[in-house]
């Protein structure tokens, strides 16, 4: 998959998770970090389709106030018998990510 809806993290929550990053992943350079929403988020668009889903996706996440998200665990989940995908589990104190992303779904 070559896209996907994502909320970056500010830039000042980056040093601990990148440093983590740095020694696990060897394309941490390549994403900053970030927690996806929809993933993939559309395959093989041209332009005017990806100008399409991004308004769409905006109409969706203006509708919801800011919200406090927080990276409470870890967990992985293997592609292969040497290749993890490690993650942080976000959440958010009233169920505001996973409406969004439900939203988002529609």
């Amino acid at each position: 998959h070559k896209s996907a809806l994502a909320i970056l993290l500010p830039q000042c929550c980056w040093q601990p998770i990148q440093i983590v990053r740095s020694r696990l992943d060897k394309s941490f350079v390549r994403w900053m970090p970030h927690v996806n929403l929809l993933y993939p988020f559309h395959e093989l668009m041209d332009a005017e389709e990806a100008r399409c889903a991004a308004h769409q996706a905006y109409q969706v996440t203006k509708c919801f106030p800011p919200f406090q998200v927080t990276l409470k665990q870890f967990g992985y989940f293997a592609h292969s018998k040497r290749n993890f995908t490690l993650w942080l589990q976000p959440e958010s104190p009233s169920g505001e990510l996973e409406a969004l992303q439900e939203a988002l779904w529609q």
